[in-house]
Parts: C-alpha cells; sequence; structure tokens
C-alpha cells in the first residue's frame, strides 16, 4: 500500500549540468522493525534503531535495485547520499526489493528513512501476530487509544487481502479466459460430433455392405473412430 514520495539526490562529486534534473528515487518513511515484520531479507548492513533519531546523524536504507543502478560492483554501505537541502545521509543498510506499487512491476530504486528522523503525519501500523491477525484489532486498537484517544484509526486489513485485492484483476482475466477457453473446447466437440455423426449416416449404406460381406464390428468401429481422432489431432494442432 502506497508508492511513498519522489526525492532527489545526489552522489558525492557527482555534477548536474544546468537545466537538467538529477536523479530521483522513491521515497518511504518506515520505522525500526518493519523489515523483520514484514520478512523482507536484509542484503547486508543493518536495519533502522531506535538510536537513529533527530538529533542523530541522518541514515538510510536503500533496496537491491538502487544498489544495481547507482553502486555497480560498489559496496555501497558507508557511502553518503546528498538529499534535498543538501543534507548527506549515511547507507547504514541494503533490503530485498519490495514490489510497492503492484505485483506485475518490478521494484524501482527506493529509499528508506527512519520516521523519528524525517516524520509524516499519517502511517501504517504492520503487526506481526502468531495466530489469526484480526483477532488482535482490539488489543491493537486499545494500545493505540491507551497513548491518544482521538487518534484516529481507519482501516485494517492482512497481508492476504491487500495481496487478493492487488491479483484481483488478473485474476479475473485468467478466469475468463479459461471460461472462453472451456466454451471453445465444448463447442469444438459439439461440432465434431456433428461432423462425424453426419458421415456416419452418409456412408450407413457403405458399412451396411461391409458388414454383411464379413467386417469384423470393431474395424468398421475402428474406421469412424480412427477419422473422428485425426480430426481432433488436426484441431488440436
Amino acid at each position: 500500500r502506497g508508492v511513498g514520495e519522489r526525492v532527489g539526490f545526489r552522489l558525492p562529486g557527482m555534477t548536474i549540468p544546468a537545466g537538467q534534473e538529477g536523479p530521483t528515487a522513491a521515497l518511504l518513511h518506515v520505522s525500526d522493525g518493519i523489515f523483520r515484520t514484514l520478512g523482507t531479507r536484509l542484503v547486508s548492513g543493518r536495519e533502522f534503531q531506535a538510536t537513529d533519531r533527530r538529533d542523530a546523524p541522518l541514515v538510510v536504507v536503500v533496496n537491491e535495485s538502487f544498489v544495481r543502478q547507482w553502486f555497480p560492483d560498489q559496496d555501497p554501505l558507508g557511502k553518503s547520499l546528498l538529499v534535498a537541502g543538501g543534507m548527506s545521509a549515511e547507507i547504514v543498510g541494503v533490503v530485498g526489493d519490495i514490489r510497492q506499487r503492484a505485483m506485475a512491476e518490478p521494484s524501482e530504486p527506493t529509499v528508506y528513512v527512519h520516521v523519528p528522523q524525517n516524520g509524516r503525519v499519517r502511517m501504517n501500523l504492520v503487526v506481526r501476530t502468531r495466530g489469526e491477525p484480526l483477532a488482535l484489532v482490539p488489543a491493537i486498537r486499545n494500545a493505540i487509544w491507551s497513548v491518544d484517544r482521538q487518534q484516529t484509526i481507519t482501516t485494517v486489513f492482512t497481508l492476504e487481502q491487500a495481496l487478493s485485492e492487488a491479483v484481483a484483476r488478473p485474476r479475473l482475466l485468467m478466469v475468463l479466459m479459461g471460461a472462453f477457453g472451456v466454451l471453445g473446447l465444448a463447442l469444438g466437440a459439439l461440432g465434431l460430433y456433428g461432423v462425424l455423426s453426419y458421415l456416419v449416416n452418409q456412408r450407413r449404406r457403405e458399412i451396411g455392405v461391409r458388414l454383411a460381406l464379413g467386417a469384423d464390428i470393431g474395424r468398421v468401429r475402428h474406421m469412424v473412430v480412427g477419422y473422428g481422432l485425426r480430426l481432433t489431432a488436426a484441431g488440436v494442432a
């Protein structure tokens, strides 16, 4: 849910010609423990810590797509980014890519910043549970209201529900394509049956003569079914 903001940045020593825009990346505000809660793989470095606050040096975590684009064949840990306002932010961790925008779209270069260092008004709370997630909603709501009774809580949903919504359109297209495929198969089978029935009816006299001359019933059946199978093979091809 949510694709964050766009942030402009520069690498140390990078010069941007006049009239041209510098590089940008997606910027997401998160808190310590978010990657561990989501199960996102920590590639190198560390996650955010509770000590990464406003009075501490600004630090960021980047994803693998960001490293592939801006630090190929380099270790990004300890490197600095010059972000808006000329502030310097040190890269302290690299995490795996998260498909933030859509399941079918690849992850884009993303920079994560710790909320206590650059807060936002609205945020999502991600909670990992050992049992049924929705069963803990009252306890979580009460915990929030114990701090601020006026705090607004809008929507509550599970990760499975979010994933289901994300694949709803592809799933609908798959169902429609499957339904059209079954309909086409049924029409093809019906047409094949009609063709065979017509041909057998046209060859009734021939089949009668064959049987009268001593032809085996199995061979006659094989003649008819074999022709149908040839038609089926051609249709499948």
